[in-house]
């Protein structure tokens, strides 16, 4: 028999962790739990590109994507979130009685709603070899000083999910003459989870010096939606389009984080997290264990959500917002 939880997460990264604690704390000020079974599935390590990440917010306040990781976890393995680590989603379907059935590597599940919070890159623990892996955040010109001072690579291949930014990427690479081959490989949108490595085999890895992950191309076109095709809840370029409440046309299937656009950060992830969190968590349960009148002071009071901004949104949003 299925596994059934309240709510199923895709995506172990900052949108992904910090949904479940919503979730199960109601606000993140609650002590005790939220009584709703919640999921997360993760297809390799927990964090997500984030525990690779220095985060700059302004310029007196910064911190370590890694310790970041490490608290939010830590924060819902204590709230009782349960972690499918090493379970990649291969297909989510939504059932005629309304809830999902999530079939991953692993196993098969059912949900009453399901969040996606995959992020940009399925696997971003290939950037753990960090002398042979690299990812290009910056200018063409900056990557090349870079990989020049802190590398020494002499034979670069660019990596990526879109050709004509890899493309363009790599001739600004051979420009510079600072190396003695420069080529790009289109990253599979086809996935292997077994191998995790979007299609680069040994033969190819040893040819080169390191790889270069062009950051660039997953902003024009996502690589971490393809398990959801057969519900017609992505865009062209791969992103998830969602209401003011992380919703997609599909009901009871929500996003958050950077799945659902170009423009992504800890804020912008934590942010969208909390919002679907705290709505989800008011369709299971109109109050909670600390606030009998909701999620206030997030959501209104129960007694006035119909009169609310939040409920107008909630009515004109189709998905297509």
């Amino acid at each position: 028999m299925m596994k059934k939880y309240d709510v199923f997460i895709v995506g172990a990264g900052v949108a992904g962790l910090y949904t479940s604690i919503i979730l199960k704390k109601g606000t993140p000020m609650q002590v005790p739990n939220e009584p709703l079974s919640v999921a997360v599935a993760e297809a390799t390590k927990i964090g997500g590109l984030t525990q690779y990440a220095f985060i700059q917010i302004t310029k007196k306040w910064a911190f370590s994507g890694s310790n970041l990781i490490r608290t939010l976890y830590s924060e819902a393995v204590q709230s009782k979130v349960e972690f499918l680590e090493n379970s990649g989603v291969t297909k989510i379907i939504k059932q005629s009685n309304g809830d999902f059935k999530i079939q991953t590597t692993n196993s098969e599940f059912i949900a009453k709603y399901v969040v996606i919070a995959t992020g940009i890159l399925t696997f971003p623990n290939i950037l753990d070899s960090s002398n042979r892996f690299n990812i290009g955040l910056h200018t063409p010109e900056e990557m090349v000083k870079e990989i020049v001072n802190n590398y020494g690579w002499k034979k670069v291949l660019v990596v990526g999910s879109n050709e004509n930014s890899i493309a363009k990427l790599t001739s600004k690479l051979i420009e510079s003459k600072q190396f003695n081959i420069v080529s790009h490989y289109l990253l599979r949108t086809n996935i292997n989870f077994q191998s995790q490595n979007y299609g680069l085999n040994e033969a190819l890895l040893k040819s080169y010096d390191g790889i270069l992950f062009d950051y660039n191309s997953y902003k024009l076109q996502n690589g971490s939606t393809h398990f959801l095709n057969n519900l017609n809840v992505t865009q062209e370029n791969g992103y998830i389009k969602t209401n003011a409440f992380g919703e997609t046309k599909v009901s009871g299937l929500f996003a958050v984080g950077s799945v659902t656009m170009p423009i992504s950060g800890v804020p912008e992830a934590i942010y969208s997290g909390q919002v679907t969190g705290l709505y989800v968590g008011h369709l299971l349960e109109k109050t909670t264990i600390a606030d009998p009148s909701g999620r206030f002071p997030f959501l209104p009071r129960e007694e006035n959500w119909k009169s609310s901004f939040q409920h107008k949104l909630e009515q004109n949003s189709d998905g297509d917002a």
